[in-house]
């Protein structure tokens, strides 16, 4: 789809089922290959399963996010981990699945 409206661009799915944000993290130099410019963060499912708390999930989305900013990577948040308390957004993963 990408490529029909003129992207050059390659797509890799490096999800792991039952993955968590700190795995993530542990996993981000070996996933994600030297000339990658773009990174879809899509995690926190798991981490809101097994209750793991607000801060600590902010903690794993920092460390990925400053992670891939020093290799000078964008990245882009989705899922759960978008609503973790975090420098750039306030919101707060607990409050955001109780409603």
């Amino acid at each position: 789809m990408l490529r029909t409206s003129g992207y050059d661009v390659q797509v890799a799915n490096a999800g792991i089922p039952g993955d968590t944000l700190r795995g993530m993290l542990a996993r981000l130099d070996h996933c994600v290959p030297p000339g990658t410019r773009l990174v879809i963060v899509q995690g926190g499912y798991n981490d809101v399963m097994a209750g793991t708390s607000g801060s600590a999930l902010a903690a794993s989305i920092e460390g990925i996010l400053s992670h891939l900013a020093a290799r000078r990577i964008k990245a882009k948040i989705s899922g759960p981990a978008m609503f973790a308390e975090t420098k750039n957004n306030s919101a707060s993963i607990s409050v955001a699945y109780r409603k």
